[in-house]
Parts: C-alpha cells; sequence; structure tokens
C-alpha cells in the first residue's frame, strides 16, 4: 500500500452502494491508495433526499470534492489520479489512452454481466453467457494479460467484475470464466485490498439481489439445491 498525500487537506466524502461495481472501483482505488476517505452508504430503493439533491441523476458513486461534487466512475478516478501523483495512470500519453479504451470496454462487459444476472427468460439467459464469454475473450487482448506487481486504473476496473463473477459462479454453480481471469483474480488478492469489496456482507447481498430479481440463475440455483 502506498499512502499518497493529496495535494489538498480536504477529507474525500464518498457516497457508494456495496454491491455497485462502480461504487467498488472508488473503493478499492482509495483504499489501495490509502487516501482518507468519508464512506456514505445510499440504498439503491431507499435513498436519502439531501443524496437526490446532489446527486444529478441519482446514482453512485459520488464524490465531495472540496464544495463541489463529482460523478461517474471514470471522472473521480481521473481526479483521484490528478491529486494523488498520477498513481493510476502513466504519464505517458499513448499507455494512458489505451487504458481509457480498455477501461471503458469493462463498462460495456459489465452491462453483459448484469443480463447474465437478471435475466429470467433460460433460453436468453444462455445467450448472455455465450457473449459475456466472447466479450472476455476479447478482454484477455488488453494490457490485463501481464502480469505485474503493481496496479493502474485498468486493474481497478477489472477486480470488480471479477469479484462479482466469481460471487455469482459461486451462487449459481456455472462456469462464467475462463481460467487466466481466476488466476488474475488470485493475483489481485496480493496486490490490491480485495476484502474490502469482497467479503460476507456482500456475497450475502449478491444473494438476495437475486432472489428478489427471481432471475434464471435464481431459478437454477434453487433447482441445484432442491
Amino acid at each position: 500500500m502506498l499512502g499518497y498525500s493529496a495535494k489538498d487537506s480536504n477529507e474525500l466524502c464518498l457516497y457508494a452502494n456495496l454491491i455497485c461495481p462502480y461504487s467498488q472501483r472508488i473503493v478499492l482505488a482509495l483504499e489501495a491508495l490509502e487516501i482518507n476517505y468519508i464512506h456514505n452508504e445510499i440504498d439503491f430503493v431507499l435513498k436519502p433526499e439531501q443524496f437526490e439533491n446532489i446527486s444529478p441523476f441519482g446514482k453512485v458513486p459520488l464524490v465531495k470534492v472540496k464544495s463541489f461534487y463529482l460523478f461517474g466512475s471514470m471522472s473521480i478516478l481521473t481526479y483521484v489520479n490528478t491529486q494523488y501523483q498520477n498513481a493510476l495512470m502513466p504519464y505517458d500519453i499513448e499507455k494512458n489512452a489505451l487504458l481509457h479504451s480498455w477501461s471503458v470496454a469493462i463498462d460495456d462487459i459489465h452491462r453483459s454481466l448484469r443480463a447474465v444476472f437478471t435475466e429470467k427468460d433460460t433460453i436468453t439467459f444462455n445467450e448472455c453467457i455465450k457473449m459475456f464469454r466472447k466479450q472476455l475473450e476479447i478482454l484477455w487482448q488488453s494490457p490485463l494479460n501481464i502480469k505485474k506487481d503493481s496496479f493502474d486504473l485498468l486493474d481497478i476496473y477489472a477486480a470488480p467484475l471479477l469479484v462479482l463473477t466469481s460471487a455469482i459462479e459461486m451462487l449459481g454453480e456455472i462456469n462464467l470464466i475462463p481460467d487466466e481471469f481466476r488466476d488474475l483474480l488470485s493475483h489481485y488478492e496480493s496486490i490490491l485490498p480485495i476484502s474490502t469489496i469482497d467479503n460476507p456482507r456482500y456475497r450475502k447481498e449478491i444473494r438476495l439481489f437475486l432472489i428478489e430479481n427471481n432471475s434464471a440463475l435464481h431459478q437454477q440455483f434453487k433447482a441445484m439445491n432442491c
């Protein structure tokens, strides 16, 4: 862990949700860089009126910085990178642009995984799994396939995706990701504070979310445990 000092002494105030992968990116980065911050948990359903007044779209993550608010994980992480000595992105313009490109691609993959997570129709569910796996094969062409002893923006984006996938696999007893991504998640546990986003409470909330949505994945889970 690195322990960066900000250019100003104002403590960050983070508004986030436990199971939101976009929020997890911010938590992971702040914890990995040992940046002091105040954490405010926001319920997806029972959002405080105050939060609705400060978040333009009523979404997390949201960060209060000085006298203004930042929303969107990329905007927040770009600010963190600038304030904390380019800790997440290289000075090299081309490498920086490459990290941004692949990070945006992970947003698309998250949407595919959400479809796996929430789809109620069994046939469509199986098609969603195929799409997700195909996107992961493409993702492996990114710098993620180069093992390193440090982390960057792309790792901060990829880790919550793999954590959520691992949780879904465990609950549904299905195989979603190839072995190289399992190895990558294990590697992340040595260079990132993964336990701050993947813990028993998180796994419990994921299971409850599956039950409440009564998705095809949950139906498969129930059938296996009858």
